[in-house]
């Protein structure tokens, strides 16, 4: 098998589009990947690769890429073009050797000209929302910029805050290259801390019998740890805090043993995360009109991730954060229509649907009709109600938050899951 790992979802999202990614074995072949999608759809954005020169428009072919082994994608529909229920998404993946595999997804296209993003669910947009921050939007009397010069602007910004980070990192390996071997580092951003945790494998070059201390203050760490390798016996004896930095005390470590030496500080740009993946989230419409259930599959793509490479070790971004919100009123897709153009017209026929009556007493109770599968995990639940409801004395719930989360690194630079809230006829008291 060529590939590890392919996604594409069964349904556009909310707003038109739709996210795909490819993930595959570095094996240091030529790697070459023709996309075949129909007349109606356009690529409007490339993650990690551009389309090789003088490839037709239909049949984009992708043979250079900026970290081996990852190729995001994110589709549109074209406007204007008539549109049928379903299309064919086609990939295929050829080697230097002459080893070729064919993937196909059929897609559900929603009809044009229907505004569903009201009743759907979709990515919540927070600001405390560990994970993913609010990117302004452009004003609307701004000057329009072609989309190459707003991806190399968001690009310049991300590049700005790394080449930051970057250097700070250097400079607390290059303080400690005075007393010990560097064998090892690795960066792990915590989202729901805000903070970055920066990981060296370290080696003293001598012993001390006597006791000496070395201050440093290249970074001000709100925890600093070691730890002895491969044994992990915490050594705390060896760590003092400062008000500016951290000592290490030589003499509770010995000479040539290898240790793991742990610090985390805050990060403070850290909503340029926002600007460096992408999210997808799509709607699987329901089987038949009795099925009081939602689907959604979401998506999380690293859109640069050759500058996560800049500093030239492991980089993970640990628990990031996705909110959906999902509504319990208004107008739902039907089955015989996926995306909105026809609406269950009375509540014993809508598969969503708020009765005026509590449908979850509480958010422990809701969690027991939520599903969480594949890369994502389960965070949490919250309830909302329609304030306008509260005037005639009933509370009427109109929403979910779903929050959940997952890890995306140079190795996993991608991450598809879905997340089900399951209706049982018991709490729906129409």
């Amino acid at each position: 098998m060529l590939i590890r790992k392919w996604y594409v979802p069964g349904d556009f999202s909310f707003n038109g589009k739709l996210s795909a990614y490819l993930l595959w074995w570095p094996t240091g072949q030529d790697i070459t990947i023709r996309v075949t999608l129909p007349d109606l759809m356009r690529i409007v954005d490339v993650f990690n690769a551009v389309p090789k020169p003088g490839c037709r428009e239909f049949e984009p072919v992708f043979s250079r890429f900026r970290i081996p082994g990852y190729l995001g994608l994110m589709f549109e529909i074209s406007p204007g073009c008539e549109i049928p229920e379903m299309v064919t998404l086609g990939f295929e993946i050829e080697t230097g050797l002459g080893l070729s595999e064919v993937y196909e997804k059929t897609i559900t296209l929603p009809p044009v000209g229907e505004d569903t993003s009201p009743p759907y669910p979709k990515i919540c947009r927070s600001w405390d929302t560990g994970g993913f921050a609010v990117v302004p939007d452009v004003p609307g009397d701004a000057p329009a910029t072609l989309p190459e010069q707003r991806r190399q602007e968001e690009r310049s910004i991300i590049s700005s805050v790394f080449e930051q980070v970057f250097r700070k990192t250097d400079r607390i390996s290059t303080d400690l290259g005075d007393e010990f071997r560097i064998e090892g580092r690795a960066l792990t951003i915590l989202c729901p801390e805000r903070k970055l945790k920066y990981d060296q494998i370290i080696s003293p070059k001598n012993s001390w019998p006597l006791p000496k201390t070395v201050k440093f203050t290249s970074v001000v760490p709100s925890r600093v740890e070691i730890t002895n390798v491969p044994s992990l016996v915490p050594v705390p004896e060896a760590v003092v805090y400062t008000d500016d930095g951290y000592k290490i005390k030589l003499n509770f470590l010995k000479a040539d043993e290898r240790y793991l030496l742990s610090l985390e500080y805050d990060f403070k740009d850290f909503h340029c995360l926002s600007r460096l993946i992408q999210h997808g989230c799509s709607v699987k419409p329901p089987c038949n009109s009795y099925d009081r259930s939602i689907t959604c599959e979401i998506c999380a793509l690293l859109k640069y991730p050759d500058i996560l490479a800049m500093g030239g070790y492991a980089v993970t971004l640990r628990d990031y954060e996705i909110s959906i919100d999902i509504p319990l009123q208004g107008k739902t897709a039907s089955p015989e229509s996926p995306g909105g153009q026809k609406g269950y017209d009375s509540p014993e026929n809508s598969p969503v649907l708020s009765t005026g009556l509590s449908l979850f007493r509480s958010a422990s109770e809701l969690r027991k009709f939520i599903e969480v599968q594949k890369d994502f995990s389960y965070l949490s639940a919250q309830l909302f109600c329609d304030g306008a409801a509260y005037s005639t004395g009933t509370i009427l719930q109109s929403s979910v938050k779903i929050t959940v989360r997952t890890d995306l690194s140079l190795a996993q630079p991608a991450a598809d899951g879905s997340v089900s809230l399951r209706y049982r006829d018991q709490f729906l008291k129409i």
